[in-house]
């Protein structure tokens, strides 16, 4: 059980921390602390005041039993009964915390009772002879003790009576607390001062903390909000020479610090962006140069394979020229042979010719194939540029030998 109402104490104590801020803190542990001062200090006054009242009224009791005694003994009330029960019921009727007097002559055979202002009540006599009850003696001749009596607080008090003719003594039972009403009126009066003085100042309190805490924080806080917007010019508005105004002035030196930091880095931002900028055009430049330089190669690579295919093209005709060369030259050695053995047969001269003819077109034409495969030194650069064909090669040897017949 224990547990479980710690538990909600510390589970109230937590959500109410959440809900309440500073300054609602403070105040409420201001005001728990002055209703702490205030409920102390109502206790105190208020026993100091029944301790006050309580023993002004014990003095006026043992002045007014003092009263009676004196009268009692000066007028010799001993030898008038009827003297004596006027003037006790006089004292009672205009006191009523007495509540029995009790009026006693010492004899022979011991005390014994003249009047009384409670017929039918038990002596009082018998109640001081209580062993419970707490004994004083304030002066001399005077005695009293404390009892308790129908759940009631009493002062039985005893003051001996002396005469010239008689003796005696008298007891009455006062009432402890019979002004209760007189305690609660200033109680209640006393509170309602203290309480109305606990609203003021917490009035007050709330006053000087709106106007020297809230308006502050409020500002500080303010700016902050702006700053977290992405303003790095908002300020605080440092008000007074105090823990707040340091706060404040602190904040707009972080701020200051902050800008400058931010300044600083908008200048490296434009200096990067520069650089940037630069080398990317330096990049261009260069990727340019690169792609220039790779198409030189492509066209080079494209060149050399080409005279490659070239080379290999004009050595498969030189070959194919020289065996056709060859026979060629053979057929025309024996042409020649017989045009001289026959040169008197028309016939044969003018198969010859017809030969001699068909043997120079298939010359002409392989002389044709060596120019366009192997040009002359003149029209290299041309023919590479439109053949892709290599320089000369073994052209004028097949040449050579294709003209031999």
């Amino acid at each position: 059980m224990i547990e479980f109402f710690s538990k909600l104490l510390i589970g109230g104590w937590q959500a109410l921390s959440v809900r309440l801020n500073l300054q609602w803190k403070i105040l409420l542990l201001v005001a728990v602390s002055m209703s702490l001062i205030l409920f102390t200090s109502s206790y105190l006054h208020t026993v100091r005041t029944r301790a006050v009242i309580e023993k002004d009224h014990y003095d006026n009791v043992i002045g007014q039993t003092l009263v009676l005694m004196n009268r009692i003994s000066e007028y010799d009330y001993f030898s008038s009964l009827e003297d004596l029960q006027q003037e006790m019921q006089l004292v009672a009727g205009s006191r009523p915390d007495f509540k029995q007097i009790d009026v006693y002559q010492n004899s022979a055979d011991g005390p014994q009772l003249l009047a009384t202002t409670a017929p039918g009540a038990p002596e009082l006599s018998s109640l001081s002879n209580n062993g419970n009850s707490v004994a004083t003696q304030p002066r001399a001749g005077f005695r009293s003790s404390e009892i308790t009596r129908n759940n009631s607080d009493y002062w039985l008090i005893r003051a001996d009576i002396t005469s010239p003719q008689h003796s005696g003594f008298i007891e009455a039972l006062v009432l402890k607390s019979p002004h209760n009403q007189l305690v609660g009126s200033l109680r209640r009066e006393y509170n309602l001062v203290l309480f109305g003085a606990l609203l003021t100042s917490v009035g007050l309190l709330y006053l000087l903390f709106s106007y020297f805490f809230r308006r502050p924080v409020k500002e500080i806080l303010q700016a902050m909000t702006e700053t977290r917007g992405g303003s790095l010019l908002a300020r605080a508005p440092v008000r007074r020479d105090d823990e707040l105004g340091a706060i404040a002035q602190g904040f707009n030196q972080l701020m200051d610090v902050i800008a400058e930091r931010s300044r600083e880095r908008e200048d490296l931002l434009h200096q990067i962006s520069d650089l940037n900028n630069e080398l990317l055009k330096k990049v261009e430049v260069a990727t340019s140069e690169l792609r220039a330089a790779n198409a030189d190669l492509i066209r080079t690579q494209q060149r050399l394979a080409c005279s490659e295919r070239m080379a290999a093209i004009g050595q498969v005709t030189a070959s194919l020229a020289h065996e056709i060369g060859t026979p060629l030259n053979a057929v025309a050695g024996h042409l020649q042979l017989l045009d001289r053995n026959h040169r008197d047969a028309p016939d044969t001269q003018r198969r010859l010719k017809i030969i001699n003819a068909q043997l120079g077109i298939i010359v002409q034409t392989v002389k044709s194939l060596l120019e366009r495969t192997h040009p002359t030194q003149d029209n290299v650069r041309t023919n590479r540029h439109q053949h892709c064909g290599p320089g000369p090669g073994t052209a004028g040897r097949t040449n050579a030998r294709v003209t031999e017949y």
